[in-house]
């Protein structure tokens, strides 16, 4: 942080990157919960899982 300048670049681009992984993490759950059970649903459940570990070691 900065002080009274604001935030940092880099602490900026942390923050929208998280919130767009989370917006997408949101679409991807209320997406794959509809799938029939096969191969798409398996690699949806795979990614979803995989983004909301990025998102944690992120955060």
């Amino acid at each position: 942080m900065r002080g009274a300048e604001g935030y940092a670049p880099v602490a900026k681009l942390l923050h929208w990157l998280v919130a767009l992984l989370v917006l997408g993490m949101i679409g991807l759950g209320l997406w794959m919960v509809d799938l029939p059970l096969g191969l798409a649903k398996l690699y949806a459940y795979a990614w979803h899982k995989w983004i909301g570990l990025t998102v944690l070691v992120l955060t």
